[in-house]
């Protein structure tokens, strides 16, 4: 590990050398599901305001919203446009 930090690798690098490739990806998957979880079930913010910053149908929106469809069946496209908006809007309301 220490010859990973003098080469300059990032915290995630060493997460991912610990684990293995395969088991990073699904530590990431999970992350990344929880926080669309938090996005849709925990926060004040409306579909609407959703939709509008990430141009994800507001009815796509509502549908996971309303548990109709899966979140983990929810497209990567998708996945990662709201995880982005939950990281740069809520990410720091974590740890208040």
């Amino acid at each position: 590990l220490n010859q990973l930090k003098e080469n300059g690798f990032s915290k995630l690098d060493k997460v991912e050398y610990l684990l293995g490739w395969g088991e990073y990806q699904m530590l990431t998957g999970k992350v990344i599901i929880n926080n669309i979880k938090k996005l849709l079930f925990e926060s004040e913010i409306s579909m609407y305001e959703v939709s509008k910053a990430t141009g994800i149908p507001q009815t796509t929106l509502s549908r996971f919203k309303r548990k109709e469809s899966d979140i983990e069946n929810m497209s990567l496209k998708n996945a990662l446009k709201l995880n982005d908006f939950y990281l740069k809007n809520y990410k720091g309301e974590d740890n208040a």
